[in-house]
């Protein structure tokens, strides 16, 4: 479903990775889908914090926390398409607990919504492109 409302991403069942497509402090570039913390948040459609890893049950043994990584504190945004699909996440990490504002899960919600609005774009735009394309293709034969 997700290939039909977004063709250009590549989309699996049962993706086993995470990737981070942005990131400034942190070395891992993806990590397997079994130690994330979006995929936490991947099913539900509310933010997800976790003010202190080491004292949330699903993440005190969680190579991410315990191990190099060390991440104790995290907050994660789903991305909606227009459809209602869950596309990531937006998140921030940090290495030292931490109790996220209203205002900071606002500004990260309104992030959210603007990377969602991109991504539209982005569909929007290939979708033109290639209606643009086939008329042109179909007059040269």
């Amino acid at each position: 479903m997700i290939k039909k409302v977004f063709p250009q991403f590549q989309v699996q069942h049962k993706i086993a990775r995470q990737w981070f497509k942005s990131r400034v402090g942190l070395a891992l570039a993806e990590t397997t889908r079994e130690v994330a913390f979006c995929g936490h948040a991947l099913g539900q459609t509310e933010p997800l914090i976790i003010p202190d890893a080491l004292a949330d049950p699903r993440f005190v043994t969680n190579p991410l926390v315990i191990g190099e990584a060390g991440i104790r504190a995290y907050a994660g945004i789903p991305l909606l398409s227009p459809e209602g699909l869950v596309l990531g996440t937006l998140c921030v990490l940090d290495r030292k607990p931490r109790a996220f504002t209203p205002t900071q899960v606002d500004a990260l919600r309104a992030l959210a919504r603007q990377v969602e609005i991109e991504l539209l774009l982005r569909r929007d735009l290939a979708t033109l492109g290639r209606r643009s394309i086939a008329p042109s293709q179909s007059e040269e034969r």
